[in-house]
């Protein structure tokens, strides 16, 4: 039970609340008018690791499969139900451990009496879940008896972080007087050889729907090194799956080769001993899985546990263009006789040391957060901000779209935008490096490299791009206009200017992940403003944090290239590049900016500071020099942007505009809530402010004040608080809460930062999205078309921007330092390296 109190106080639901949370209460997915996005399957956990996990859904089945950057939606009812163990007590009848209406199935392809096929299930009322990710629980209570299915993963492990293994622990607890024989079968679906249809192939999401396979199937039980299990396996591929328990004393263990999916309480009858009744035949036709039950006696008042573990032994990650990359769990188990029965044997070994030190990991998280003096007497507050942390872990189990052998990774932007790590969306995520800073250095120097890259291959943009007749219509018409080719940037013009950054590292829809190509086309990112200080800030943040400061000397010259060509985009000469007049220039591309703008003015000076301190570092004093100078005018500039006004409701208001405009036209007086992302990433680093606290207690105040909706605080808001024309404006950013309400701590806004976060606990938390943190939501409620009534609603999940949070846990170190040592420039990179260590790194 101690284990159970240390995952249930972080996120728990009780009986009907788990059906208001993730069914009354379902946020929908916005139309967009020109796209809908996927709707991502519910989880509760992934049973994996980094490229290849199933997806456990709050009904506690398997209702989808993630492999190399794939999200495969298992719908089909049966195959999903086949996932679900069942548990008999004594000579008493069968209970699958779900709360699912099996009598609500309503699917042509189900079973017209679905009753026959199952056994009941557990009442609501008497089910409970868990979840602080990567471990979840859920918890049945029958009439004497409870049980738990507990889900380790390995992803927070010292050394098996990369096993496509998970194991679930069964605890059961005899509530009775008198001793309890119990039967625990637990099923598994074979998901080898699995069927995938492209889900919506006129759009560039990577998503499909998957089937078992109907022929093939080769099943086979073994006993190895103590442990004894079945491998589901194919005549058509060599991937594999692997079911397994270890062998003990106390426990009676029978292997069910066999089940047909749609045959569930025929084919996995079980005698009086527990043990299966009868072998079932494998025949072409029929989806199949297999099955283990484990029986026990449980003595009066007494708990007995046991684990299972499951392991997917697919070795070869596929992609579109016929590419096949090994997974990086070869490495350690070279043997393809035997790795997936060895994988089961390091999993059921050496899972509860993963146990053990993930718990540690959230404990030190916790009391991280304790530290603070904004969390120091709110135990609640901390516990929520841990879930919220915890819950981006998420991000690393379903984005990743390879790892090979070498230790490459690639992450997805999200599933509806199959881009590999978006320069612009990770810049604000500090998970990477928290959890694998070697992961994090490498993705970094790629998108240091990309600055060399020079590609003059003309392309077409935005919706050109799949749209031959408007293709044509267009050549037709830049000919007879006689205007210079290339000149329209964002519609017909060359993939990559020399000096630019790279936007992504390809597209899945395109190929293999490791292309390292940006093929993001809706718009030309070349002629953007924000990639190269978000580059500069992460190259300092990346040194800063892993102690690796050649990091920085090694890539200096690529970097002054990179500044030289972003400064060369500064048209009208003010110090500040504000790209081209009245076209997309920065990651929110759908919000018109003219002249100077707020986000990437922040970001500019943080840049040059970042390139200043990179030249102290390396020694190029001439450098320095000539960035100071720079310094003191981008400032200037950017200072024209404030303003000083009363509100509506007669009191002061005073922050940044969001763009000055070009020769009177175009200002734009918004408050903009992602106003301070230079400034929040270079203190984060163990930098000193480069604005008066005073002018930015005054925004962060007017910002709260101003931009709050319904749904937490919209991006941009009117100067009288109204709604913006853009979406993206209108839009609440789950990562620019997060900035926000780190700042408003920062500042000593306690209270504000408080309510920012419990607004983003009640988008995740309350309306079913945990592990599947969208990258906005609705600012209001809405009823959209085939909607009864109106709700909230998110644009994409799945993304890994959110990852802001992070952050928290590094500015709460940062000012205790400060706090200790008020007069040190900068916090040394040693002391960065403690803080990252003492959380993610416990000995």
């Amino acid at each position: 039970m101690a284990i159970t109190n240390q995952i249930q106080r972080f996120y728990t639901l009780r009986g009907k609340k788990i059906n208001d949370v993730y069914v009354k209460n379902r946020m929908g997915v916005h139309n967009q008018g020109h796209y809908l996005s996927v709707s991502s399957p519910q989880t509760i956990a992934k049973q994996g690791t980094l490229t290849l996990s199933m997806v456990l859904s709050p009904s506690g089945t398997v209702s989808g499969l993630i492999d190399a950057g794939s999200l495969i939606f298992l719908n089909d009812n049966p195959l999903q139900l086949a996932s679900i163990p069942f548990v008999r007590i004594d000579d008493g009848d069968a209970c699958m451990l779900t709360s699912f209406e099996i009598d609500s199935l309503r699917n042509p392809d189900d079973f017209p009496l679905p009753e026959n096929y199952y056994y009941p299930t557990v009442e609501q009322k008497n089910v409970s879940l868990s979840i602080a990710t990567p471990l979840a629980e859920l918890r049945y209570r029958l009439e004497k008896t409870e049980i738990t299915r507990r889900i380790v993963s390995s992803l927070l492990s010292k050394t098996e972080q990369f096993l496509p293994a998970s194991v679930e622990e069964y605890e059961i607890t005899n509530r009775s007087n008198s001793p309890q024989t119990v039967t625990v079968v637990i099923p598994m679906p074979s998901l080898v050889n699995i069927v995938r249809k492209i889900s919506r192939p006129r759009e560039q999401d990577y998503t499909f729907l998957g089937s078992c396979a109907v022929t093939g199937h080769i099943h086979e039980t073994f006993t190895r090194d103590g442990i004894k299990g079945i491998r589901m396996g194919s005549s058509f591929c060599d991937d594999r799956m692997v079911i397994a328990v270890p062998e003990r004393d106390d426990l009676l263990i029978d292997l069910q080769e066999a089940f047909r999916l749609r045959n569930y309480n025929q084919d996995l009858v079980i005698n009086s001993d527990g043990r299966f009744h009868h072998a079932n035949p494998i025949i072409d036709g029929n989806d199949y899985g297999a099955a283990i039950s484990v029986t026990v006696t449980i003595a009066a008042r007494a708990t007995v546990t046991f684990p299972v573990a499951k392991v997917l032994d697919f070795p070869m990650q596929k992609y579109s263009d016929n590419v096949s990359i090994p997974r990086r769990y070869t490495v350690d188990f070279p043997d393809v006789s035997t790795r997936d029965q060895l994988m089961a044997v390091t999993a059921l070994r050496n899972y509860s040391e993963w146990l053990k030190r993930t718990i540690k990991i959230q404990e030190n998280i916790l009391f991280s957060l304790g530290l603070s003096s904004t969390y120091r007497d709110d135990k609640d507050g901390a516990i929520m901000i841990s879930r919220l942390l915890f819950n981006e872990l998420s991000y690393l189990l379903s984005n990743a779209s390879v790892l090979d052998t070498k230790g490459q990774a690639r992450f997805l932007e999200c599933f509806d935008y199959p881009f590999n790590n978006s320069a612009d969306v990770d810049f604000y995520s500090k998970l990477l490096l928290a959890v694998f800073p070697e992961i994090e250095l490498d993705l970094c120097k790629k998108f240091v490299d990309s600055i060399n890259d020079k590609d003059d291959e003309l392309r077409f943009y935005h919706s050109y791009i799949s749209d031959p007749v408007s293709q044509q219509h267009y050549l037709k018409e830049l000919q007879d206009s006689g205007r210079e080719i290339g000149s329209d940037i964002h519609i017909y013009a060359a993939k990559k200017s020399e000096g630019a950054v790279y936007h992504d590292l390809g597209s899945l829809t395109f190929g293999n992940p490791l292309r390292d190509k940006s093929e993001y086309t809706w718009y030309n990112t070349s002629y953007w403003i924000d990639l190269f200080p978000k580059l500069a800030l992460r190259v300092l943040r990346d040194a800063k944090y892993t102690g690796k400061i050649d990091f920085i000397t090694e890539n200096w010259e690529t970097l002054k290239k990179g500044f030289n060509y972003l400064i060369s985009l500064d048209f009208d000469g003010d110090g500040i590049p504000e790209g081209r007049a009245g076209e997309v220039r920065n990651t929110y591309d759908n919000i018109p900016f003219a002249g100077v703008d707020v986000y990437d003015a922040n970001l500019f000076v943080a840049c040059l500071l970042a390139m200043i301190r990179m030249a102290e570092i390396t020694g190029d004093i001439a450098e320095k020099e000539r960035f100071e100078k720079m310094l003191g005018t981008a400032q200037a500039t950017y200072d024209k942007l404030w303003y000083e006004t009363t509100g509506k409701d007669g009191q002061p208001m005073a922050y940044y505009i969001t763009c000055t405009g070009v020769q009177g036209e175009g200002r734009n007086t918004d408050v903009f809530t992602d106003q301070l992302v230079g400034l929040w990433q270079w203190i984060a680093m163990g930098e000193k402010p480069f604005l008066p606290q005073e002018r930015v207690v005054k925004l962060l105040k007017t910002i709260f004040v101003n931009n709050r909706t319904p749904m937490g605080w919209a991006t941009a808001r009117k100067e009288d608080g109204s709604s913006v024309e853009s979406d993206q404006g209108k839009d609440v950013w789950i990562a620019s809460n997060y900035v926000l309400a780190q700042m408003l701590d920062f500042y000593g806004l306690e209270s504000e930062s408080k309510e920012v976060y419990r607004m983003m606990d009640k988008i995740i938390f309350d309306h079913g999205n945990s592990l599947n943190t969208a990258e906005s939501v609705r600012p209001e409620y809405e009823k959209q078309v085939g909607e009864k009534v109106a709700g909230p609603h998110y644009i994409v999940a799945s993304y890994p921007r959110p990852g802001a949070i992070y952050d928290i846990l590094f500015l709460n170190a940062i000012k205790r330092e400060w706090d200790l040592n008020p007069d040190s420039s900068f916090i040394e990179s040693e002391k960065l390296q403690v803080i990252r260590s003492e959380i993610f790194n416990p000995q």
